[in-house]
């Protein structure tokens, strides 16, 4: 989200602030909410967050008739999926926690307010 040499003002700064990590959090529960996987041999859709949480004997078992007409089934219809849920998930846990340390400011000399900031990530 944040590159190295990236230039802020401050409302691109808002930007992140509000629409970053809502957006993420958005998107993260819009996917709890509407990505369902089918699984013929429990004739039951399972949510992309309770599969996250699965190890891959888990998986198999849940989509074995699935695997039994197409062996990568998992690998090409469940992990993808799971994987897109997880790197949103990742991300936005990362973002929440990194702080960072002013390190140079620059002011308007008529009205004194603050115009640039310079971070540098603790």
């Amino acid at each position: 989200v944040i590159y190295k040499g990236d230039v802020w003002n401050s409302s691109t700064l808002q930007d992140l602030i509000e629409n970053k990590t809502t957006g993420w959090n958005s998107i993260i529960s819009n996917m709890e909410k509407t990505i369902t996987i089918y699984s013929k041999a429990y004739d039951k859709d399972y949510t992309i967050q309770y599969l996250s949480g699965l190890r891959q004997n888990e998986l198999k078992e849940i989509f074995k008739e699935e695997i039994s007409k197409k062996a990568k089934y998992i690998e090409e219809n469940v992990q993808p999926e799971i994987n897109k849920y997880l790197s949103y998930k990742s991300a936005l846990a990362t973002l929440k926690s990194k702080s960072f340390k002013a390190t140079n400011f620059e002011y308007d000399e008529k009205t004194g307010r603050i115009i640039l900031m310079k971070f540098k990530e603790n």
